[in-house]
């Protein structure tokens, strides 16, 4: 609405692409990845959490360290497929877990996860609600999941496009606070 004369263009995929080989003029991602002439505008931070129903755990013990993940059930989404990264005080935890069930999208992972399918790791802006009132409880508290960023990847000569300033200025005014449903104007 503010910019009524600029077109735009969405393709929706669940795996990192580099927008100047694919012709974009911007890609956003939350994917820990970099490209080579591409800058990486940081648009909002976000904290992950371990979490799964009280009913999981029923008829097993709690994960105590990220290690024990292997004798668990895991649900993954793109993001976190197969290794989880945790923070510790002696350091970084990088674990493999198996995957029962794989799904693009969080929330899909979080239904199920809320079904009591295993343990997932997700945004935590994605299960705010369900840790709050018992649906999901958090585990591994103690090892805190790393700290991931939605991004804006924007080809150097793009950057100079006026409509594509617009835009990465839009989006950092609507992210400021982090998402609060369907971006608004």
């Amino acid at each position: 609405r503010q910019h009524p004369g600029v077109n735009v263009d969405v393709t929706l995929v669940d795996y990192s692409i580099n927008p100047l080989e694919q012709g974009f003029y911007v890609a956003l991602g939350a994917m820990p990845v970099s490209y080579r002439d591409v800058l990486d505008i940081p648009l909002w931070r976000y904290d992950v959490v371990a979490c799964c129903a009280p009913d999981y755990l029923r008829d097993r013990a709690a994960p105590r360290h990220p290690s024990e993940l292997v004798e668990h059930v895991c649900l993954t989404t793109t993001l976190f497929r197969g290794g989880w990264l945790f923070e510790s005080g002696a350091g970084s935890v990088d674990i493999d877990v198996h995957s029962r069930i794989h799904v693009s999208d969080g929330r899909v992972v979080r239904e199920a996860a809320r079904r009591g399918l295993g343990i997932a790791a997700l945004a935590r802006y994605l299960v705010e609600d369900d840790l709050r009132d018992g649906r999901l409880v958090p585990v591994l508290e103690d090892f805190p999941l790393v700290t991931h960023w939605l991004k804006a990847l924007v080809p150097r000569g793009s950057l100079a496009r006026p409509a594509v300033q617009a835009f990465v200025e839009f989006l950092k005014a609507q992210l400021r606070e982090g998402p609060k449903g369907p971006l608004s104007t």
